[in-house]
């Protein structure tokens, strides 16, 4: 559903860090960890509340990561 790298790309662009990431999804950082290297999926509800942060809708983040 996402692709990684593409997530990587937009969390460098936008200067989120792995930690910032956790934050804003409300996860830890090891999980966090497990879904960047694809041991774990991001939920729905994890994409949403990032696209919340990006000021972005759900479905353009999910453009920009497919």
């Amino acid at each position: 559903m996402v692709d990684l790298t593409k997530m990587h790309i937009l969390l460098f662009k936008n200067k989120i860090s792995k930690s910032k990431l956790a934050e804003i999804i409300g996860k830890t950082r090891q999980t966090v960890y497990s879904k960047l290297q694809g041991k774990r999926k991001f939920t729905v509800e994890e994409l949403n509340r990032l696209a919340k942060h990006l000021k972005i809708s759900l479905k353009d983040l999910m453009l920009q990561l497919m």
